[in-house]
């Protein structure tokens, strides 16, 4: 399936409630007599768009609750060299881990195909073992999918090559596009400050869209606080 595209639905009770706070927070930052005039629609576009942003580039301990254990099927995985390629769907966005039954430990970081470790795959003496395994993202245009994985190393004939992928495949852990209103409730005030800046900045309102930023940058950091387990920061708008 292609990637998904997120619109605005009036009678969804859940996106109302989202594009309303960005509203709400559109006037309380705005001098007064002059907050915008936007359309729901509009803010809601600024919610989906911001929502993949959070999930692309915060901390993987603050995305973590926003992933996906992805099940490949059988025609997802194929070898190529000495590694497992496993096309990734389309809405995927970001990868957090991946363990192959065949591998004694989890791979949770990627590695460049432009590496020499990478090219070093193709090199029977330099190859990873299943105690040292590596992963990296590659293009991989097939059907509506153009992302693989390619793992390193693949499982062998006699550690479950030739199996469905559930065996050759213990856990994949990514995170893909997700819907505003689907975000994770830690998410929420991020999502909409982040949602009033962009609105903000678009209108071309310095001011307005710096105490947006401000504010945003705020909930961010008390997002990565609260993650260690501190308590999390007031959030004052000026």
């Amino acid at each position: 399936m292609p990637a998904t595209v997120y619109t605005f639905d009036p009678n969804d009770a859940a996106q109302l409630d989202l594009v309303q706070r960005v509203e709400a927070r559109l006037d309380e930052i705005t001098p007064t007599s002059q907050t915008p005039s936007v359309k729901y629609s509009r803010i809601y576009d600024e919610l989906a768009e911001e929502a993949q942003v959070l999930l692309r580039r915060m901390p993987k301990q603050v995305v973590y609750k926003a992933s996906v254990l992805y099940a490949p099927t059988y025609s997802d995985t194929a070898s190529v060299g000495t590694g497992l390629r496993i096309a990734l769907p389309a809405d995927y966005i970001r990868f957090l881990r991946i363990q192959l039954t065949a591998w004694t430990r989890p791979v949770d970081s990627l590695i460049s195909v432009d590496s020499d470790m990478y090219r070093a795959q193709y090199n029977p003496h330099q190859c990873a073992n299943p105690s040292q395994p590596l992963a990296a993202i590659i293009p991989h245009i097939d059907g509506d999918s153009t992302e693989a994985l390619h793992c390193f190393p693949a499982p062998t004939a006699a550690t479950g090559l030739d199996t469905a992928p559930d065996v050759r495949v213990s856990e994949l852990l990514i995170v893909q596009r997700t819907a505003p209103e689907a975000m994770p409730e830690h998410f929420r005030d991020a999502l909409v400050w982040g949602a009033a800046y962009r609105i903000l900045v678009s209108l071309k309102d310095g001011a307005s869209s710096e105490r947006a930023k401000v504010a945003a940058e705020e909930v961010k950091r008390g997002l990565l606080v609260g993650m260690r387990g501190e308590e999390m920061p007031q959030r004052e708008v000026a």
